[in-house]
């Protein structure tokens, strides 16, 4: 029979795969088909999940695919970004559809893409008293979120969708699928708990799932199918549920069901033809015995004494005749059997070069895919570390700055090659002058680094590394040279520099407390004159009416002279609006710090503490304690006093320079 697949996944998964195994075929005919027995759609998010997690979360753990899109589409339904953190996915497809859309790098286990298998990395044990979040589907398994609270962490678990049974009757489908499918990919437990309960219900489904072939991703869907009464030899074990593992198993698996069929067929061939042979050879003495009694009955029956002895002899040279018959059959037949055992000798060996050449070709595919995921885990590791360790809020001025440097570092690279080539080809005498050049353009980098990414660690490691390079010289006129650059060294070591994440924090503190200041209370008020006392005596009305007029008629209209004039009230959403916009500029001067602006950084907390001098009760403490640290923080320079220039750069340049002059006369 043609081989078939049948693969149970999503949708979106399932013809990915079936498409790289059409393509992984090269135009061999084998009948493809899918089958999805769920849906998937999105759960709202809780109140209060769309807020910043970007300093909140010690990492965040994506369970599959169908998590990254609908996580994706809450965060741009609420106008958010992905966090910055740490991410961990379960798999590999996880991670391609992640990395894409959050802009970040990734961790998740290779090769075993598996739940147990992330939960064995490193940086997932020593997770006492920290913050994880688990975005996952709802009633998908809760191994991650509980071994990571049992590890000490607190963690949160954020549902984004969930799976809805699709109504199915399988009938139609299963109709086809008993002729044309042998070999059926499953992925996910729930799949195979729905598509066999749903089988077993119809007429000889039970007994198509014990004669069908099942591939599955994880030892934990192996021993689902042992429990449902699945034969293990029935069940083949995918390195992961990547798409690439998938296909590399199903393509073993149709190549198998293509392969014995053809050595059964030249087996039976041989075997039909070896049997044939023999047994032409042996009807011939069977004739021959059954001839012979006949002669020798009827020789017996003539009674004259020459016809008995002519008889004898007849019947002697017959007796020498199937002898010599019987001798050369069997004779004839060991040769066959000696040919027979021959043929099935060659062609046990050619099977067994067949099984080696399919297990050496295994484990060269073993080692290839080992590497691949090993230099892709290599490679993820080197982005997330490299990840870490650049600033949280660095903008565009700053990622155009890290462009300038990069290309001036390739455009000296090119000058450092050319140099080599026309050093090399000047035949230059004393091969230590290259070292003047590599310690020239060490103390360049080393310069540029200080003064565009204020890296002062970075800028001395290069200036002692040209030291070091000047010493492996031993040559005593770079001795002045060498001094100056240990010079450099120690003066750049001895600036002080602003404690920035110290500055941001404090900053970011006022931040939070800003909601939490008393606003003044403004009235507007006016001068209060002498009321005109009224007498209770009856006897006195004329004069009391007289002095009730006068009250009247002089808070009628009332004009006063004042020299400032009085502040108005505001409103809860004035009151609203100006703490946003100082919380806004609060966060301007945050992102200032991080860059060293310190125009920007001053202006955006003088506007701050203006507004809150304005605006909040100056009276009370907490208002005052604000308004001092707000004042306080904008007094610090955020501009490091370095050096405008290196002395060593300026001689290195002189001695590379007169080295040149000299080669080129």
């Amino acid at each position: 029979m043609q081989p078939g697949v049948l693969i149970v996944r999503a949708p979106e998964h399932a013809d990915a795969l079936a498409k790289a195994v059409r393509k992984g075929l090269h135009g061999r005919q084998c009948h493809i088909t899918t089958q999805s027995m769920v849906d998937t759609q999105a759960l709202a998010l809780p109140e209060g999940a769309s807020v910043d997690w970007q300093a909140t979360y010690h990492g965040i753990v994506v369970v599959s695919p169908a998590a990254v899109s609908y996580f994706d589409a809450h965060i741009q339904q609420h106008q958010q970004d992905w966090p910055q953190t740490n991410y961990y996915c379960v798999g590999a497809g996880t991670a391609e559809a992640m990395v894409p859309l959050s802009g970040q790098p990734a961790t998740y286990p290779a090769p075993l893409h598996t739940a147990e298998a992330l939960l064995e990395l490193s940086a997932l044990k020593n997770i006492e008293a920290q913050r994880w979040m688990v975005i996952t589907g709802r009633e998908g398994r809760t191994l991650i979120a509980d071994t990571l609270r049992s590890r000490g962490a607190q963690v949160e678990v954020l549902e984004v969708y969930e799976r809805v049974v699709r109504e199915i009757d399988l009938r139609g489908p299963f109709s086809s699928w008993s002729e044309q499918v042998n070999i059926v990919v499953f992925t996910s437990q729930q799949h195979i708990e729905l598509f066999t309960t749903a089988i077993e219900r119809l007429d000889g489904g039970s007994d198509w799932l014990q004669t069908i072939t099942w591939l599955v991703s994880s030892q934990r869907l192996q021993d689902c199918l042992l429990h449902y009464g699945i034969r293990k030899q029935q069940i083949v074990l995918a390195t992961n549920a990547s798409t690439p593992a998938l296909t590399r198993s199903l393509l073993e698996l149709i190549n198998r069901s293509h392969a014995p069929a053809l050595t059964k067929q030249t087996v039976n061939t041989d075997k039909s033809h070896d049997d044939s042979q023999p047994t032409t050879k042996s009807d011939t003495p069977v004739a021959v015995e059954q001839d012979t009694p006949q002669k020798a009955a009827h020789s017996d029956a003539i009674p004259t004494p020459k016809r008995s002895a002519f008889g004898l002899f007849i019947s002697i040279v017959l007796l020498l005749c199937v002898v010599t018959l019987g001798v050369g059959g069997y004779y004839a037949w060991a040769q066959q059997e000696a040919f027979r055992q021959q043929t099935q000798a060659e062609l046990s060996e050619l099977n067994q070069r067949i099984a080696d050449a399919d297990r050496a070709q295994q484990s060269i595919r073993s080692d290839v895919v080992d590497r691949m995921d090993e230099q892709l885990q290599r490679r993820f590791n080197e982005l997330q570390q490299q990840r870490q360790q650049e600033a949280q809020a660095l903008r565009e001025q700053a990622a155009a700055e890290r462009e300038q440097m990069r290309e001036e570092f390739e455009q000296h690279n090119a000058e450092l090659t050319a140099l080599k080539q026309q050093v090399d080809s000047a035949n230059l005498r004393v091969s230590e002058d290259l070292f003047l050049v590599e310690a020239r353009d060490l103390v360049l980098a080393a310069g540029r680094k200080l003064w565009l990414d204020h890296d002062r660690k970075t800028a001395i490691q290069l200036l002692e590394r040209a030291e070091n390079l000047l010493a492996a010289a031993e040559q005593n006129r770079l001795l002045p040279i060498r001094q100056q650059l240990r010079d450099d060294i120690e003066l750049i070591a001895s600036i002080e520099e602003q404690d920035i994440e110290s500055l941001s924090m404090r900053v970011s503190t006022q931040r939070r407390q800003i909601r939490q200041l008393p606003f003044v209370n403004q009235t507007i008020g006016f001068d209060e004159g002498d009321d005109q006392a009224t007498s209770s005596e009856f006897s006195e009305w004329r004069a009391n009416l007289a002095k009730a007029w006068a009250n009247f008629t002089d808070d009628f209209v009332r004009i006063q002279r004042t020299d400032e004039l009085p502040s108005m009230k505001i409103g809860q959403e004035q009151r609203a609006l100006l703490v946003s916009q100082i919380e806004l500029q609060l966060q301007i001067a945050q992102q200032a710090l991080m860059q060293r602006q310190t125009i920007n950084y001053r202006e955006a907390l003088e506007q701050a503490a203006e507004w809150i001098e304005s605006y909040f009760d100056t009276e009370r403490q907490a208002v005052q304690r604000s308004l001092a640290e707000l004042r306080e923080l904008s007094g610090y320079d955020l501009d490091p006093a370095y050096p405008t220039r290196l002395l060593s750069e300026a001689m290195l340049r002189d001695v590379v320079e007169e080295m040149l002059e000299g080669d080129n006369r």
